[in-house]
């Protein structure tokens, strides 16, 4: 659409040169009126940045399901997290109140992909920004999210894949303990040597009750330029046992809890900085 309007606005200056004294109709003066109209609007929007010209949301819509159901805007508390676009996100038990938050992570804002975290008390319209120990994801977006427990009954989310910074897509799998606020690294490996690539972006991710993380589609393969399309989609259905690993991931994290610091930004193996020139 800025193409198109460029392209007219260069039509009508080429157009005034070359008659600059010939009489102008009110259609001629209608049309410029019009141009010079779409010229204001396209610097204003670029005065106001790209977070307006993009339309980044920030909002929170809670529906309520006792009744008929019904949609509600939640008033949200003054620190909350940016607008964004292409972010993970589950409901995660336990907590400091035992009530439970909404965990939210990472996806693409006004200046970039990002990886910080947040929890919102949706009761209370109140977001925090948890310190977290550990080795904290690379900065993401069009990541899978999904909530799970280990065998104690400790809650975990899941966060798989996206793309990085350099719109290449993830296949590493990292675990976030709700109790200890602590982030861990577990291996991604599917049983099968046959199956395809799984670094991928756009997957639906989800968890049974026995640990499996359960990946559906997505896409990967590098980004063309022109179209911002991926190189190949997916249609098959993986499984991670994770089962087994929960246990000891959760006994890591417990034992190196009491000594790490705040979460490492950037993951190994992904691309350092935020571009801000490719889609979500």
């Amino acid at each position: 659409e800025e193409e198109e309007e460029e392209e007219d606005e260069e039509k009508e200056q080429e157009e005034q040169e070359a008659q600059p004294d010939a009489p102008l109709s009110l259609a001629d003066k209608l049309a410029r009126t019009a141009a010079a109209r779409r010229r204001r609007e396209r610097r204003e929007k670029k005065a106001r940045g790209p977070a307006i010209k993009l339309g980044w949301f920030g909002d929170v819509h809670v529906l309520e399901l006792d009744g008929p159901g019904r949609w509600r805007s939640l008033a949200q508390s003054e620190l909350r997290p940016a607008g964004r676009a292409a972010h993970g996100a589950c409901w995660l038990g336990g907590g400091e109140d035992g009530a439970g938050a909404l965990f939210v992570f990472g996806g693409r804002t006004a200046t970039g992909r990002t990886n910080d975290a947040w929890l919102l008390d949706v009761a209370a319209g109140r977001w925090r920004e948890p310190v977290l120990a550990g080795r904290r994801p690379c900065a993401r977006s069009f990541h899978g999210v999904a909530p799970l427990a280990s065998p104690g009954g400790r809650p975990l989310a899941a966060v798989f894949g996206g793309l990085d910074s350099a719109s290449t897509p993830l296949g590493d799998l990292h675990l976030l303990d709700a109790s200890s606020l602590a982030w861990a690294e577990v291996p991604a490996h599917l049983p099968s040597p046959r199956a395809p690539p799984l670094a991928r972006s756009s997957a639906g991710v989800a968890a049974t009750s026995a640990g499996t993380l359960l990946i559906f589609g997505g896409s990967s393969g590098p980004i063309d330029e022109a179209s911002g399309a991926p190189a190949s989609f997916h249609a098959e259905l993986l499984a991670l046992p994770l089962g087994p690993l929960l246990a000891a991931t959760v006994d890591a994290v417990d034992e190196e809890g009491a000594e790490a610091g705040p979460a490492e930004s950037a993951a190994a193996g992904c691309a350092a900085g935020a571009e801000e020139e490719t889609p979500p």
